[in-house]
């Protein structure tokens, strides 16, 4: 695994073997939404050096301080879609049945390609699975 960016709130790594990118969000709050749009902006500058149309996207959610006010959803609408932009599978792992209802309604409204999983072993299979069958 190689880790290709860090912050506070977000770090990102290269899964080679698997060919899965991971975005991983901490549990640190932030003091403001330009910080932690500041940090998803370095995860997406990470992300932008890798071929993605050849790789998978795993989000895990898991731990992140649960946050849906309107200036927050704002700012993170587009870098959301920066994100998952080209990858061939986007997987999102969160830890509860609400945040998995949360994020499944945001990926809809967002028109986004992603399946939402609160099991990480689950995630990382259909990811695998998707991969096997795209090739």
């Amino acid at each position: 695994m190689n880790q290709l960016a860090s912050n506070g709130f977000v770090s990102v790594i290269l899964d080679v073997v698997r060919g899965v990118a991971w975005v991983a969000r901490s549990a640190q709050r932030s003091q403001s939404v330009e910080e932690i749009a500041s940090a998803y902006d370095e995860a997406i500058v990470a992300l932008d050096r890798l071929e993605r149309k050849r790789l998978r996207l795993l989000i895990d959610l898991r731990a992140a301080p649960g946050r849906n006010d309107s200036d927050f959803e704002r700012a993170m609408a587009t870098r959301r879609s920066e994100l998952m932009r080209g990858f061939a599978a986007v997987a999102i792992l969160v830890q509860t049945a609400v945040g998995e209802l949360q994020v499944a309604r945001i990926t809809r409204e967002d028109g986004a390609d992603a399946k939402v999983f609160s099991d990480k072993a689950k995630a990382l299979q259909w990811l695998t699975a998707t991969k096997d069958s795209s090739t």
